[in-house]
This record gives C-alpha cells, sequence and structure tokens, in this order.
C-alpha cells in the first residue's frame, strides 16, 4: 500500500474462519512487515545492479591484460564511465536507505535548472540504456534559479531518464525540459511509450516493475525523495497519442 507521504507498506495478513455460536466470522491479523521487505528489496536490487557492472568492469580488465595502447585508448573512456556508474550505484543506495529511515539530511543550495538538465544528460548519454536512442534537451527548456538538494535532484532526475530509456525503442528518442510554473519550477521527461491502466496504478508502488524482479525501486525512489523531502511533487501523464 502506497501512502499519501511517498511510503510504502508491506503487510502480511490472515484470514481465518471462525463459528460462533451459529455465526460465521473472518479473524482478520495484519503485521506490518515492511521493515524486512524493505531491507532484502534494496539488498536484492542493489547487488543485482552492482554485479551487473562488476561483471563489465571485470571483462575490461581482463582486455586491459593483454590491450595494445591503441586499444586501451578506446576503451578507456568505456571504463571510466563503468567506475562512474559503480559508484553512483552505491551513492544511490546509500541516499534511498537513508531516505527510508527518515535519516536524509537534505543540503539546498542555489542551483541553475538548464545546468542540472545538461548534468543529467551528461550522465547517461553514453550509458548503455542509451544505446540507439537519443537524449535530448527541449530547446524551449528554461533556466531558472532555485534553491534545492543537488544530489537529490539529480538522483531523481537521473531515475526519470533511466526509466524513460528502458521504455523506449532503438531509436527513439527522451526529451528533457524544465520551465517555471505558478511558485514552483517543473521539470519534465517524455518519452513515447504509452503506459497501460495496469502499469499506470501501480508505477509508484516499491518493487513493482514492468521489467521482471529485483527491479522497481526508481519509480518508487523519485516519489519519495521528492515529496518527503525536496517539497515537490512527482506525477506523469500518458496516452496513446502523446
Amino acid at each position: 500500500i502506497t501512502q499519501e507521504d511517498g511510503s510504502a507498506l508491506d503487510l502480511e495478513v490472515h484470514a481465518t474462519p471462525l463459528v460462533l455460536g451459529g455465526e460465521r466470522f473472518s479473524v482478520f491479523a495484519v503485521r506490518d512487515i515492511s521493515a524486512e521487505k524493505r531491507r532484502r528489496a534494496l539488498e536484492r536490487i542493489f547487488f543485482h545492479d552492482v554485479m551487473n557492472t562488476i561483471s563489465i568492469i571485470s571483462g575490461f580488465a581482463e582486455i586491459l591484460q593483454d590491450a595494445t595502447p591503441l586499444e586501451i585508448d578506446q576503451i578507456k573512456g568505456s571504463f571510466y564511465q563503468l567506475c562512474r556508474r559503480l559508484t553512483d550505484e552505491i551513492r544511490a543506495q546509500k541516499v534511498l536507505a537513508a531516505a527510508e529511515n527518515n535519516e536524509l539530511a537534505v543540503r539546498p543550495v542555489r542551483l541553475d535548472s538548464l545546468a542540472v538538465l545538461c548534468e543529467v544528460q551528461t550522465a547517461y548519454i553514453n550509458h548503455d540504456l542509451a544505446r540507439e536512442r537519443s537524449i535530448v534537451i527541449d530547446p524551449a527548456a528554461q533556466a531558472v534559479i532555485f534553491q534545492s538538494d543537488a544530489l537529490l535532484i539529480q538522483r531523481v532526475l537521473i531515475n526519470m531518464v533511466k526509466n524513460a530509456l528502458e521504455a523506449t525503442d532503438e531509436g527513439g528518442t527522451v526529451t528533457l525540459s524544465c520551465y517555471p510554473a505558478e511558485n514552483s519550477l517543473a521539470f519534465t521527461v517524455h518519452n513515447p511509450t504509452f503506459m497501460p491502466r495496469k502499469v499506470q496504478l501501480q508505477v509508484f508502488q516499491r518493487s513493482f516493475s514492468t521489467k521482471g524482479t529485483d527491479r522497481g525501486l526508481g519509480t518508487y525512489s523519485m516519489k519519495l525523495l521528492t515529496e518527503r523531502y525536496l517539497q515537490g511533487e512527482v506525477s506523469f501523464k500518458t496516452s496513446a497519442a502523446k
């Protein structure tokens, strides 16, 4: 059950029939198992992502053992990006664990919305998920000066971009934008895939994913971080036409 503040409840439920004095009752017992489910989900997904990245890094390390100077020059950029990704995954896990335990400290600084989008675009433009896909910034995007936590706002936007890339077919485009709204600032990430109603209803639930097991924290964490810590709101619009 996802609550209004973005947090989630995992409940273990038992219903047992009971007959008393000729009347039928149900004994309905509910136990909150959120803590153990959360810990297991965080660990499972974290280790899944980290092991994938480490496997690729290990492959590159083996190649480097007998690589020529030309080959080293060709792969050093990819090797660096993978090391950055591993660091990013560890940092993301640390942020999410602190957020769920109500231990996350928010450190607002002065930011430029367009510069934030450029950093997010740069972080993912060479990512495996972006292969055969484009990440562009809308020409109409506006530079707005605002106060927020740089790490958390980037974490939310990166999750939005990652989710959009995973839902975009090869040859597709993910478009980033930002603009001033009434007393606030809006960031948008658009991709050309329609979400069926069943997905729409569950998209922000922890551990729900259309991409299989060991997934599903990205959309949940973007809502948790934004609405519990950044005084913002995360939502989506989807239609077959747009």
